[in-house]
């Protein structure tokens, strides 16, 4: 992937051909997260993210790639034991989906990254619970998480026809697999 992408670049184009560049980085990303380079996943979408906001105010898909991409930054950092900057990327996602505005258009790529930031949310919020010894601290955290997590799946019940890859190529882990995290939401 990554000889594709340099290859795509040597051709230099003149024209502006969208977001072609920025998310071929993401997809690099995703292999390197899938192969536990969680360093080069992180220096590729924050490479991504940066071509994808230079673009949004050219491109329609650029603001949907980039809140997508803004998840996928947030879940590398969850996974390198990152919370709170991981926390960051995931609101950034929520804002940058505009999920309001994003239903009423059917801008369902949108609705997906939202969904996926939301779910970010409640994973944030449940490491951060199992870290904290505060029993008050830790209801409040799983209350967070479950009210993150429900807000995903709302967002998800908004999209007609789900997939596991959203509109623009990007792998989600839809709702089904933030049921199964909701089981910290169920009395004990």
């Amino acid at each position: 992937m990554q000889d594709a992408l340099r290859g795509y670049q040597s051709l230099d184009l003149e024209a502006d051909v969208g977001v072609a560049p920025p998310a071929m980085q993401a997809w690099i990303a995703e292999a390197q997260a899938g192969t536990h380079d969680l360093r080069g996943a992180l220096k590729s979408l924050e490479t991504s993210a940066g071509g994808l906001a230079e673009d949004q105010g050219n491109f329609d898909d650029a603001r949907c790639d980039l809140a997508m991409v803004e998840t996928k930054i947030g879940n590398v950092l969850l996974a390198m034991g990152n919370p709170v900057e991981a926390k960051e990327h995931y609101e950034k996602a929520l804002t940058t989906a505009k999920l309001a505005v994003s239903t009423q258009h059917n801008d369902f790529p949108a609705v997906y990254a939202a969904a996926e930031a939301y779910a970010g949310l409640g994973d944030v919020a449940a490491t951060q619970a199992r870290m904290t010894d505060d029993a008050s601290g830790r209801e409040k955290l799983l209350t967070s998480a479950c009210a993150a997590y429900k807000s995903g799946l709302d967002a998800w019940k908004r999209i007609p026809h789900l997939s596991r890859y959203t509109g623009n190529g990007y792998l989600s882990r839809g709702p089904d697999a933030v049921t199964q995290q909701m089981y910290i939401c169920k009395p004990k």
